[in-house]
């Protein structure tokens, strides 16, 4: 029987072509082909030729959500994204980073 529901892919499972410096904790990978998967922040279904990973961590974050990373001006992530990602890990990533800005 089909469903709509798209299997979890990790970033092992998606061929990179280059992954970008990384910030506060996140990097962004520009893939091979566009992938097809649930982003572990919004847990919306994405398919796009970027996806962001969090440091040493397997959970793919949409562009969407890794933009809004970005934009923030606050060290301190918004609970919607910091109740689906490892809180300890990501407010240590956070605090010990820099403002791109």
């Amino acid at each position: 029987m089909p469903t709509n529901e798209l299997t979890a892919t990790t970033l092992a499972d998606l061929s990179v072509v280059a992954s970008h410096p990384s910030w506060r904790g996140f990097t962004l990978h520009s893939l091979v082909i566009v992938a097809m998967y649930r982003c572990a922040a919004c847990g919306r279904s994405s398919d796009s030729l970027q996806v962001a990973s969090q440091e040493g961590g397997e959970e793919l974050l949409c562009p969407r959500c890794f933009g809004h990373l970005v934009r923030t001006e606050q060290r301190s992530l918004p609970a919607w994204i910091t109740d689906h990602i490892r809180p300890s890990r990501t407010n240590q990533s956070i605090h010990s980073g820099t403002s791109p800005i």
